[in-house]
């Protein structure tokens, strides 16, 4: 009798601990559930996706209200290296926002009151400060024309990677900074030699940072064409275009605008028009599968009419008559695409 209370009792207590483990398995799999769906789906791709949709539409102040809202969330979690990124990054799209409603005082102060918290929160030697100098407060320096200040930040971003130490990645951002200095300056030549010596370093580079490949591919080839060396250019664009392909993390957006502009330097060139086409076509391609909210599919009806010149100019008026059809389905089911 006795062994049989026992075995009950110890049975009940079993079965109650099952039950409870099984709750904090379940509280635990709900919270898990709605972290990733607050920081990935509702931040990451309504909110953010948001903020940066009304910039390019050029509607400035819902802009920045959108990226006020997701910097108090990323403020409190950006622990990961994507939400860090993200947390480092909206304080320098805000201050474009203000530069464009012409309020340069707020953009400054949106750029200051940044550095200033991550440095209190990172030290003022950190990968963090030295990730927002080089990858924001220069390029905000120089688009404001501040040559002297975006130059003392650069020496400033040497003196920190001396101390925490540098890698080939950071040598061929390095080396492209400078170039921009002298870019920005219309000292062209001089640019060149460094966007060069970058270009020519990515072989050596593990995790490239490939907007800055694309900005220095884009700048080399502008150069070459001015100089008439288009042929030089469209040979640069196609190993550039294979490089960003054959990339670990692809990024199908700078694949389409390389493809662009690729196709634009063929359209310089009546008997390249074929190659043109064949650049849009594709690039229109990856666009479509892009989410609605990049700027590219938003303005795929551009592209689409650049596609359709071309067509007319090579005489494939059946292809230019499917363009009209398609974007007047665009227009008229505008709410599905």
């Amino acid at each position: 009798m006795f062994l049989r209370k026992l075995y009950l009792k110890i049975r009940l207590f079993l079965y109650s601990t099952r039950k409870f483990l099984n709750r904090i398995v379940l509280v635990i799999m709900i919270t898990t559930f709605l972290y990733l769906f607050f920081n990935s789906v509702f931040f990451e791709r309504f909110i953010l996706a948001k903020a940066s949709s009304n910039q390019i539409n050029k509607n400035y102040s819902s802009a920045i209200a959108f990226y006020n809202v997701a910097y108090e969330y990323y403020k409190i979690n950006h622990f990961s290296q994507t939400n860090k990124k993200i947390y480092l990054g909206i304080p320098y799209n805000i201050s474009i926002c203000y530069l464009q409603e012409n309020n340069k005082q707020k953009s400054i102060e949106s750029m200051l009151n940044a550095i200033i918290a991550i440095q209190k929160q990172y030290g003022l030697v950190s990968e963090e400060t030295a990730y927002f100098i080089k990858k924001y407060l220069i390029e905000y320096y120089l688009i404001n024309n501040n040559i002297a200040l975006a130059r003392k930040e650069f020496h400033n971003l040497l003196t920190i990677y001396k101390t925490i130490g540098f890698d080939n990645a950071i040598i061929f951002e390095m080396i492209s900074l400078h170039g921009d200095l002298y870019y920005q300056q219309k000292e062209y030549d001089e640019a060149m030699i460094y966007y060069e010596k970058a270009y020519n370093s990515i072989s050596d580079i593990q995790d490239l940072d490939y907007d800055v490949f694309v900005k220095i591919t884009d700048r080399i080839c502008e150069n070459e064409i001015k100089n008439n060396n288009t042929d030089k250019a469209i040979d640069i664009y196609i190993k550039s275009i294979a490089i960003l392909k054959k990339s670990k993390n692809q990024q199908p957006n700078l694949i389409a605008n390389m493809l662009i502009s690729l196709g634009n330097v063929y359209s310089l060139n009546d008997e390249a028009t074929k190659d043109a086409i064949k650049c849009y076509e594709e690039a229109i391609r990856i666009i479509k599968k892009l989410p609605k909210t990049n700027y590219q599919r938003q303005n795929i009806n551009s592209y689409l009419m650049i596609l359709k010149d071309l067509y007319s100019k090579d005489g494939d008026f059946a292809k230019v008559s499917e363009i009209d059809l398609e974007i007047a389905r665009k227009r008229r089911f505008s709410f599905l695409f």
